[in-house]
């Protein structure tokens, strides 16, 4: 898996629906988990003060086609509209 921190756009329903990354729409085929975690304050400066952050992770199938799938990590702050794209499966 890749690691990222890229910014993005979601559209919930009773899960994350679809995605803009870098400008492409993805549509979220399947939810794969949730889970939550602790804030990863080593990747993100801004967040050394509060290091009790919780983080809500799922981690879906999408693509801008049918052919064109993958595996990705969405992740927001609880509490938080500012989303994520924290990891793509190869």
């Amino acid at each position: 898996m890749k690691r990222r921190h890229d910014p993005i756009a979601v559209r919930m329903g009773q899960g994350p629906m679809q995605f803009v990354w870098h400008g492409r729409l993805y549509r979220v085929t399947e939810i794969q988990g949730r889970w939550s975690r602790s804030a990863q304050w080593w990747m993100t400066p801004e967040l050394v003060g509060d290091l009790l952050d919780e983080q809500e992770v799922w981690r879906v199938e999408a693509g801008t086609s049918a052919a064109r799938r993958g595996i990705y990590e969405l992740t927001h702050a609880v509490g938080d509209e500012e989303w994520f794209l924290t990891g793509v499966h190869d």
